[in-house]
């Protein structure tokens, strides 16, 4: 699994912040205070989150999300990192596919949690990505029971549950 976080910020406070408290929850972090350097990181790592400052003195953050284009068939969610939730603000980086939104002061376990759930999130689209595909080449939908976790196990092409006994 990709464990990359790249975290732009102005506020070197809030990025010592963040980075201290996701390496110690064991993710790859990549931090910087300059966009240009996090547009760099984010092509060359591939970072599985981003969380990002909406409001930064050389380049807004919506800006950022024009240039990165978080959408449902990427392999990275966006996390707004904001002081100023502007609801005009909010909504433009919702339509532009944003995954959720973190407030400053930065709390611990939002922080960690939303993280998280971004993560479990990029990993679902990936394996029904490859669920998809599978479907595609092999014209059956097989290897869905294994992939969603049903309990229900074919043997001998019947199906049976694992869970009960006789």
């Amino acid at each position: 699994m990709n464990r990359h976080v790249l975290v732009i910020d102005d506020d070197l406070d809030t990025i010592s912040f963040i980075s201290l408290i996701l390496e110690q929850e064991n993710y790859n972090v990549l931090a910087t205070t300059d966009v240009e350097e996090g547009l760099i990181f984010f092509e060359t790592y591939k970072p599985a989150v981003v969380i990002l400052d909406l409001e930064m003195p050389t380049i807004h953050g919506i800006q950022v999300l024009k240039k990165i284009k978080p959408a449902i068939d990427k392999d990275f969610s966006v996390i707004i990192l904001t002081g100023y939730g502007h609801d005009a603000n909010i909504k433009i980086c919702y339509e532009l596919g944003v995954y959720a939104f973190l407030s400053k002061p930065v709390h611990l376990v939002e922080l960690k949690g939303l993280v998280r759930n971004a993560m479990l999130w990029e990993e679902y689209k990936k394996r029904t990505r490859r669920t998809q595909r599978t479907t595609r080449r092999t014209g059956s939908a097989e290897n869905f029971e294994t992939f969603s976790g049903n309990p229900a196990q074919k043997t001998n092409g019947t199906t049976t549950d694992c869970g009960k006994s006789d």
